[in-house]
């Protein structure tokens, strides 16, 4: 052991140089505004990330009935499509404490589970290289990763799933003889949270096997069964809905040009370089521990990129293999002066690409979050604005966050809707005949069109059927209000109550093309 520490403290050639000390203050100062932005971000009464008042919905339905999957026949038709331990976990906080802001909760136990993965990645690091400098670097690379910045308060099942597996290949690393036990229940948990967070169960498995460890194997594989595929037929017994919803996008409405796209995002990021580099580093022979590591992180790439094929896919499909990785970066950055020949330029060149990549963009973005008011600042005085007028109305919204206002929403999330269109499964709901029926009060769209991989917000039946009964009447922020077509609307007493909390009225031929 101390010959493997003195190998990894004589490989690094700037720990004490003002270069180091410079690139610790950068992070540091955005650590500070990224902290701050999460403060302010917290107590928002809308959504922080698309789809979060989604989810949201159905832990509030879970929370009233006790049944996770509900009749999709019902409003809000949509199915629930998240695994149940998701569902589970977030309900929590609304059984212990009513809160005036249903958001709180989940973002806090969301926030925590990532506060989670970084300590677990950390101690991974640490397992792997037993060197002071390791953490710090771990947490400089951290840092660097620019598309988790904005997830953290999200509501997703990601968090919570990464942490169980990486909860998962910490224990296997330990010496402790009962903890491939513990190792199996954590690999299950995580596709618990998420059925796609198989990386850590398989690699275990392989690794176990490769090293010809069967009582481990048996152990850390009964485990897993139990909490992974055990579990959910149990709950499959008491929520007979939960395969057909969980399989409701299947096969997936697929977007190989989108998929690339991501793809090359992480490869880009210079976490994953670093990553290669410490790859690069071993001889023919790894140790056991490293090949724990680095097949979790190649089986979790290889998941992320294979499930990012269906159009609903995002940078989170990533997050598993870029704590996967962290460990490998570090020791690529620590190695890399051995193999350079201009250790100092090329060490140095590859410190500032890694770790202050994209800090000066990221620092006015964040600066731009703790001075003056943000969109999502202003998006959470919209919904204060817009609940009081909501609630006693029946309406309609293709906006999530502001469906949510309504006690009883009629449909929570329309992109779900378009993307079961687009796999050829339609009359999932009568609102097209409501909307033409002038069953709602108003109609509230995103201002603009928005799509997502090629698969738009509102589809063409929804659209149309909207734009046949309903005419835009005023807009607020990114909120397009539509009143009854037929009449003139400005008397009407919700027209009145739009006017007075800001929503600006449009002239004749003048509505944005939402």
């Amino acid at each position: 052991m101390p010959q493997r520490r003195q190998g990894y403290r004589s490989s690094w050639a700037f720990r004490g140089t003002w270069t180091a000390r410079g690139l610790v203050v950068v992070l540091a100062l955005l650590s500070v505004l990224a902290v701050r932005a999460t403060v302010l971000f917290f107590p928002l009464r809308a959504e922080v990330g698309y789809g979060d008042s989604y989810i949201l919905y159905d832990v509030q339905a879970f929370q009233r009935t006790g049944q996770i999957y509900r009749d999709p026949a019902l409003p809000p038709y949509l199915p629930a499509q998240y695994s149940p331990l998701i569902y589970a976990l977030l309900s929590l906080p609304g059984r212990i404490v009513a809160l005036d802001n249903p958001f709180v909760g989940p973002r806090a136990l969301v926030g925590a589970a990532f506060v989670g993965c970084v300590a677990l990645a950390f101690s991974i690091t640490r397992r792997l290289m037993p060197v002071p400098a390791a953490s710090g670097w771990a947490l400089a690379l951290m840092a660097s990763i620019s598309t988790m910045w904005q997830w953290p308060l999200q509501i997703r099942a990601d968090f919570p799933a990464v942490c169980c597996s990486l909860a998962a290949i910490r224990l296997l690393l330990s010496r402790s003889p009962g903890a491939v036990v513990w190792a199996g229940i954590a690999a299950g948990l995580a596709a618990q949270f998420k059925v796609t967070f198989v990386a850590a169960g398989v690699a275990g498995m392989v690794w176990l096997a490769a090293g010809r460890d069967w009582r481990r194997l048996w152990a850390f594989t009964l485990a897993g069964a139990a909490t992974s595929v055990g579990l959910y037929a149990a709950l499959a017994m008491r929520e007979p809905r939960m395969l057909a919803q969980m399989l409701a996008l299947s096969p997936g409405v697929r977007d190989v040009e989108g998929a690339l796209y991501l793809l090359g995002s992480f490869l880009s990021l210079p976490a994953f370089v670093l990553a290669v580099v410490g790859l690069l580093t071993f001889s023919s022979r790894i140790d056991q521990s490293w090949r724990l590591v680095i097949g979790f992180c190649a089986v979790a790439i290889g998941v992320g990129a294979l499930t990012s094929l269906q159009a609903g896919a995002n940078s989170n499909y990533y997050f598993e293999g870029l704590f996967a990785a962290l460990p490998l970066s570090v020791r690529g950055l620590v190695r890399l002066p051995r193999l350079s020949a201009q250790r100092a330029f090329a060490g140095l060149a590859l410190l500032c690409l890694a770790t202050i990549g994209g800090a000066p963009l990221r620092a006015i973005e964040l600066l731009g979050a703790t001075i003056g008011p943000t969109f999502a600042q202003e998006r959470d005085a919209h919904a204060s604005l817009l609940a009081p007028i909501l609630g006693p109305r029946h309406t309609l919204a293709t906006v999530p966050w502001v469906a949510l206002l309504d006690p009883h929403p009629t449909l929570v999330e329309p992109f779900l809707l378009s993307y079961l269109g687009r796999l050829g499964r339609t009359n999932l709901t009568p609102v097209p005949a409501e909307l033409r029926a002038r069953a709602f009060d108003a109609v509230f769209t995103a201002s603009t069109a928005q799509m997502w991989r090629g698969v738009p917000h509102i589809n063409t039946e929804l659209r149309t059927a909207i734009a046949e009964a309903y005419a835009p009447y005023c807009v607020l922020g990114t909120v397009l209000a539509h009143l009854p077509a037929g009449h003139a609307p400005e008397s009407t007493s919700l027209a009145v109550e739009l006017r007075g909390i800001g929503c600006r009225p449009l002239a004749p031929g003048t509505a944005p093309a939402w």
